[in-house]
């Protein structure tokens, strides 16, 4: 529409290059932008220093430490200690070079973790659009660990292998060694270029040959075979049993072989063997019960002990329980449930069923089994038939009723010594106890004199003495002494036992209290002593003062007087006496001024007024009435008795005695006091009128 324009002129340019130019840089800044804000590895920029200038964004993805935290903080805040020298170390150089690898190195994430980084520092300082040193790092901590892993793995390998207490071997399918494990130097002393190319059955037992070829078949069609033990030999031509574990790796490319461990279980071998030489002899059997509960297993031992025969008996947990004595299942079951969970050992004696009927006791003890990772996998033991120890022990329990329940006293000893202080109690019974009063853990630990007193009877005692020396059994009987100290008489047999090499190793002794029996006795004699001494002398005093010795002796009383009264019967007179020991003659020179006495006057006075038996003791109120008191304190008399001696009820006189003793022990002679009021005095009176008669004849001739 222009005139003055006649037509386009079209100014073209070539600006190929410079497309290409835009995008490779479009493309270069989405490649950084993909590295610097969406990589796997850390970006940054640090001064010589080494503080932050800039941090890539993958510090929060990485680290989980966003970028800004970074900004104005030391690289060496971050950085493990024990690292920190070699990081220092890498900045200096970067000075000094373009380019820094760093040794790997531990990093601080935002969980306060080290974590394991590599890094590369390129000096970019003299750049102006950077001004710095760029360090690019990378996470390497799995890397890092796998490693180590691996290091570790070769290390066990090569313990295990090279080191080991196994062998290790590579074989073809037709048995030949490929590979030997060096421990077969140490282990049986042959080096492992001797097996390269030989036959693994050249070193198996040719017994054992056939059963290890089927093992190595196996491997057809299993990946692994545990083989039963097996003998091969060693470079001395030994032969040691050997557990061997076969493995098909002919598929895998880095072995192409049959892999076989093997370990010596020689000792392990023949002490089984040993503990079941050990096992027939003692009757003792193994069992093992897998925790499904149903699958057990018996050594040999076991089905003679439960007389099953191993052909016929089917075994499992099932028929075991049936074998059971029914009294005895309940509480087998309770207790092995509780074993089952650890609660308690396994320890049980019950009794089984066997297939005659007949009831047999056995004794299991056993313990849980358990996995590498602590898992229960079965439980193992050993059983023993205890019959006969049973039915000892039930013979024992029965022997020990009849010891316990006797009314006889039982008292065990050691066998020796024979000297001070003799043989320990070690037993007594019940009835031992009830007739001594004295406790056994009184007694126990002591020696059986503890029982004898100044009373006991020393020549019976020294027989005793040497036929203990004799080992030979022995009777007595004596005096003993109750806890009380109350005198009893006691018969007792003495027995040596011996164990069953015939060594002497015990004495035992039965004894029943007599007191009873020989006091009646002794009573009994003493009255035939007192009617004898009363007919053997015409004199009065001469046959009292007998007749005071006799009883004296007879109760062991420390003194004896014999108090008569006078013609006018005004007084009471002591016309006999006798001391038996020391304390009896300290009483009789203290007062023997002390001559007559009236009705009512001390004992004698009080006794010829009463007409009854007193017994007086040092406290009691009537002891005030005892006119020799302060004499009896000094000679130690304890107690003091009176006994009216009678004649048609009438009383001609008064027996006194004295003791040391308590008045508890006294007693036992309440009845020959009883029998002495009378015997005595019709004794004395049939002595009196035959003197008088005797008086009257001497004088007749004078009078006619």
């Amino acid at each position: 529409d222009n005139p003055a324009v006649k037509g386009i002129v079209a100014n073209s340019r070539d600006i190929t290059d410079k497309i290409e130019q835009e995008e490779k840089l479009l493309q270069s800044e989405q490649r950084f932008k993909a590295l610097i804000q969406e990589g796997s590895d850390v970006v940054v920029i640090i001064d010589a220093e080494g503080t932050y200038k800039y941090v890539s964004p993958t510090s929060t993805s990485i680290l989980g430490i966003p970028p800004e935290e970074f900004l104005g903080r030391n690289a060496t805040e971050f950085t493990h200690p024990e690292d920190l020298e070699g990081a220092l170390a890498s900045l200096l150089k970067i000075t000094s070079e373009n380019r820094v690898k760093l040794e790997p190195f531990r990093f601080q994430n935002h969980k306060k973790e080290w974590r394991w980084f590599e890094t590369i520092l390129t000096n970019m300082i003299d750049n102006p659009a950077v001004r710095g040193i760029v360090a690019n790092s990378r996470d390497i901590t799995d890397k890092i660990e796998q490693e180590e892993k691996l290091l570790q793995s070769e290390q066990r390998f090569k313990a295990l292998v090279q080191e080991g207490y196994d062998l290790f071997a590579i074989i073809d399918t037709e048995g030949k060694y490929i590979y030997m494990s060096p421990s077969s130097t140490a282990i049986i002393g042959i080096s492992p270029e001797e097996f390269i190319g030989r036959n693994a059955f050249e070193f198996v037992h040719p017994d054992d040959t056939e059963r290890t070829i089927a093992s190595l078949k196996k491997l057809a069609t299993e990946d692994r075979v545990i083989m039963a033990p097996y003998r091969a030999k060693n470079h001395k031509n030994e032969w040691r049993w050997v557990e061997t574990v076969l493995s098909n790796m002919l598929d895998n490319p880095a072995v192409k072989g049959i892999v076989v461990n093997s370990r010596d279980v020689t000792d392990k071998i023949e002490e089984k063997h040993k503990l079941k030489s050990v096992s027939a002899i003692a009757n003792i059997g193994y069992w093992r019960l897998e925790l499904d509960r149903d699958t057990l297993s018996w050594t040999d031992e076991v089905y003679t002990i439960w007389g099953r025969q191993k052909e016929s008996f089917k075994l499992n947990y099932e028929n075991f329980i049936k074998t059971i004595h029914p009294a005895d299942l309940p509480l087998f079951e309770k207790d092995q449930e509780l074993a089952y969970q650890g609660l308690i050992p396994h320890n049980q004696i019950h009794r089984i069923i066997l297939p005659d009927n007949q009831i047999r006791w056995v004794h299991e003890l056993g313990r849980l089994v358990k996995d590498e990772d602590g898992k229960s996998i079965a439980f193992e033991g050993t059983v023993q038939d205890v019959t006969k120890q049973k039915a000892e022990e039930q013979r024992l329990k029965l022997l020990e009723s009849v010891i316990t329940n006797t009314t006889d006293a039982v008292l065990i000893t050691e066998a020796e010594p024979f000297d001070e202080p003799g043989p320990r109690i070690i037993y007594v019974n019940a009835a031992f106890t009830k007739m001594t009063g004295y406790e056994a853990h009184e007694v126990i630990g002591k020696s059986p004199r503890i029982l004898q007193g100044p009373n006991s009877n020393k020549e019976e005692l020294a027989k005793l003495g040497q036929a203990l020396r004799n080992w030979e059994p022995y009777e007595i009987t004596t005096t003993n002494y109750k806890k009380s100290g109350e005198e009893f008489w006691i018969n007792f047999t003495v027995i040596p036992v011996a164990d069953e090499k015939g060594w002497y190793t015990h004495w035992i002794a039965v004894e029943r209290d007599v007191t009873e029996q020989k006091t009646k006795e002794r009573e009994k004699d003493l009255i035939n002593k007192i009617s004898n001494i009363f007919n053997q002398s015409s004199d009065l005093t001469v046959s009292l003062t007998k007749l005071c010795e006799q009883i004296a002796k007879f109760g062991y009383f420390d003194f004896a007087e014999i108090w008569l009264p006078a013609i006018d019967a005004n007084t009471i007179n002591r016309v006999a006496n006798y001391f038996k020991n020391t304390a009896g003659n300290d009483l009789y020179e203290a007062s023997k001024n002390l001559k007559f006495l009236v009705l009512g006057e001390g004992m004698p006075g009080y006794v010829w007024e009463n007409k009854q038996t007193e017994i007086w003791g040092d406290g009691d109120k009537e002891w005030l009435f005892f006119k020799r008191k302060e004499a009896a304190k000094k000679a130690g008399i304890e107690v003091v008795i009176g006994v009216p001696l009678k004649q048609n009820k009438v009383i001609i006189g008064v027996l006194l005695l004295g003791t040391k003793k308590t008045k508890a022990s006294l007693a036992q002679y309440s009845a020959l006091l009883k029998k002495l009021k009378t015997s005595i005095g019709t004794e004395l009176s049939r002595k009196k009128l035959e003197i008088e008669l005797a008086q009257i004849f001497d004088f007749t001739p004078d009078i006619i």
